[in-house]
């Protein structure tokens, strides 16, 4: 097994041991970018909500934010099926408008006034 780098662990260089003892540099102190998750589908939001359902479980991730995540992400899946009922409605209102444009006019049967 080697050996534990001992003047680089615990003085403040930002190493940690690893499993096997090897040392290798921790993130703290540098500055990662950052990853955003992209939620621009229901598909993605409905990812993001079986990651925090995970983050809870798994103890890692605080109740209170859980919950404010939890409730942008139903918010979201409210507007994208909003979205998605007027795409049908518009869809099927162009479909009814050409097939009374095909039909021509119709016949009540009364006369016109």
């Amino acid at each position: 097994m080697p050996e534990i780098d001992a003047s680089a662990a615990g003085t403040g260089t930002g190493a940690i041991p690893a499993a096997g003892g090897v040392v290798v540099p921790s993130l703290a102190g540098t500055s990662p970018r950052r990853y955003r998750r992209r939620l621009a589908n229901l598909r993605n939001v409905r990812t993001a909500l079986a990651d925090v359902v995970d983050a809870l479980e798994a103890g890692t991730r605080d109740p209170s934010v859980a919950r404010a995540i939890v409730y942008t992400l139903a918010t979201m899946v409210a507007v994208f099926r909003e979205e998605r009922e007027a795409r049908v409605a518009t869809v099927i209102e162009e479909r009814l408008a050409r097939l009374e444009a095909a039909a021509g006019p119709v016949s009540t049967g009364r006369p016109a006034p």
